[in-house]
C-alpha cells in the first residue's frame, strides 16, 4: 500500500529571459487527490510539473511535498513524473527497458510492470522503434507506475491512445487511485475525459492560476454524474474567454 502526499505550490514563479513562464502560482492539493491540470498551449502547465520534480528550478517561491521542500536538481523520493515526449531509449526491447528503469529507481514492483505491459497486449522482447505511438505510451505509463509512486506526473499521458486505450488507462488510473491512494497530477487537452477521473481542478491561464478547487464544490450535488463532463468542458470554456484566452 503507498500512501499519497499533499502538494503544496507557494507562490511559484519561472521566468526565461523576458517571458513569465509562471507568475505566482498557489495551489494546496490534499494526499490523495487526482488533479485535473488543465490550460491553453502555453499556460505554464509542462513548466509547473517540471519544476514539482525538481527538473526546473523556481525563479521564487517553493514547492513542498507531504511538507518538504523540493530541492532542484535531486531525485524527489517516490515521485514518478511522465513527460509529453515519454522518455524510452529506442534500440531497446520492452524486456531491456524494464531491467534498466529497475537498476535506476529503488521501490521498483517489476511484476506490476510486467503486467501492465502484458495487459496491453505488448511483445516484451519487441525494441522500442518498432512500437506504435500507443504502445510506446503504455509502456512509459507502465514504468511510471511500476515505481509505486506516492505522488504521480503525467503529462498528456494519453494523447497516442485510440478510445479504447484511453478508457483502459483511466481506469488503471482510477484503480492508482482508489487502490493505493497516489496523489495524482494529470494534464490534458481533452478536458471531458478528466471529469469522472479527477477530483480536483487546476486551471492556469498565461502562468496564473484561474481556478484551484475540488470537484465537488465545482459540480454541487446537483449536477448528475452523467453530465459532468459537459459541465466541466463549458466551465473551463467559460473560464478562458473570461481570462481572453479565446
Amino acid at each position: 500500500m503507498v500512501d499519497g502526499v499533499d502538494l503544496c505550490l507557494e507562490n511559484v514563479s519561472k521566468s526565461f529571459r523576458s517571458i513569465n513562464a509562471l507568475v505566482e502560482v498557489e495551489a494546496a492539493i490534499p494526499s490523495g487527490a487526482t488533479v485535473a491540470l488543465v490550460g491553453s498551449n502555453g499556460a505554464g502547465k509542462s513548466t509547473l510539473m517540471s519544476i514539482i520534480a525538481g527538473i526546473l528550478a523556481p525563479t521564487s517561491g517553493r514547492v513542498l511535498i507531504g511538507g518538504v521542500p523540493v530541492q532542484p536538481g535531486r531525485i524527489v523520493d517516490r515521485l514518478s513524473y511522465l513527460t509529453q515526449d515519454r522518455p524510452l531509449y529506442r534500440n531497446f526491447t520492452v524486456n531491456e527497458m524494464i531491467r534498466a528503469t529497475q537498476v535506476l529507481n529503488t521501490d521498483w514492483d517489476e511484476a506490476y510492470a510486467r503486467d501492465l505491459i502484458a495487459a496491453a497486449d505488448i511483445d516484451p522482447s519487441s525494441r522500442i522503434r518498432a512500437l506504435s505511438g500507443g504502445q510506446h505510451s503504455r509502456v512509459a505509463i507502465a514504468l511510471a507506475l511500476a515505481r509505486r509512486p506516492s505522488l504521480l506526473l503525467l503529462d498528456e499521458p494519453m494523447s497516442d491512445l485510440d478510445p479504447i486505450a484511453r478508457r483502459q488507462v483511466r481506469d488503471l488510473l482510477s484503480d492508482e487511485t482508489r487502490n493505493n491512494g497516489t496523489t495524482t497530477v494529470l494534464s490534458s487537452h481533452i478536458v471531458s475525459e478528466l471529469a469522472d477521473h479527477c477530483d480536483h481542478l487546476l486551471l492556469l491561464h498565461k502562468g496564473r492560476v484561474v481556478v484551484s478547487t475540488a470537484f465537488d464544490r465545482l459540480f454541487g450535488a446537483e449536477v448528475p454524474r452523467s453530465e459532468r463532463a459537459t459541465v466541466l468542458e463549458d466551465y473551463v470554456l467559460n473560464r478562458l474567454i473570461e481570462e481572453g484566452a479565446a
